[in-house]
């Protein structure tokens, strides 16, 4: 055998070898089970007394101020409650709570100092720049779009409010002026 045929099969050898090795890492440490529940249950969703799952909401006019030049990433403006009501259910359920859903990268950003906030999806050339819409709970605290913690903030008794907010949010040093366009996908988590 010539040297370079025994160099081949000893490096496929050592390949062999470290592939054994790297596969009994690979070993079961456990398994785990899932449980859950699929219940029927309709409910008649209202926001801010709007009947109807997908209301338009309007935001105040606001203006630049305080949105754009150094220091101001992260500042807000224009804050408006969205109040969730629904009535006539049926049903097992008792409370619900709503989850804010990621609808994907045309419409959340997904990365960059502000992620998980509502893009500007207006199709006008002069729409608003420099600018999120930035969803909250009943306290204030920023809401992850998507991020399953959601699932912590309290269920509401089926009939009450569920109150929630959004408002501009400021994410360059630039915000510039227009029209703003955005939209936030939910679903109703029933407990």
């Amino acid at each position: 055998m010539n040297a370079k045929k025994m160099a081949s099969l000893g490096l496929a050898c050592t390949a062999a070898i470290l592939f054994q090795s790297a596969h009994a890492v690979d070993a079961s440490d456990g398994t785990i089970n899932f449980t859950g529940m699929m219940i029927e249950q309709t409910c008649s969703v209202s926001i801010n007394g709007q009947a109807g799952a997908s209301p338009t909401i309007t935001l105040p006019t606001v203006t630049t101020q305080g949105l754009n030049g150094e220091g101001t990433q992260g500042a807000t403006k224009g804050d408006t409650l969205l109040k969730f009501v629904l009535t006539g259910c049926t049903g097992a359920a008792t409370k619900a709570r709503v989850f804010f859903e990621n609808a994907g990268s045309a419409t959340v950003y997904q990365g960059g100092a502000y992620p998980f906030n509502l893009k500007n999806t207006s199709s006008d050339s002069d729409a608003a720049a420099g600018v999120a819409l930035q969803l909250y709970d009943v306290t204030g605290t920023p809401i992850r779009v998507g991020d399953a913690a959601q699932r912590n903030l309290p269920a509401v008794t089926l009939g009450g409010e569920m109150v929630y907010g959004v408002r501009y949010l400021s994410i360059t040093v630039a915000a510039t002026p227009g029209p703003f366009t955005a939209s936030a996908t939910y679903s109703l988590d029933y407990l």
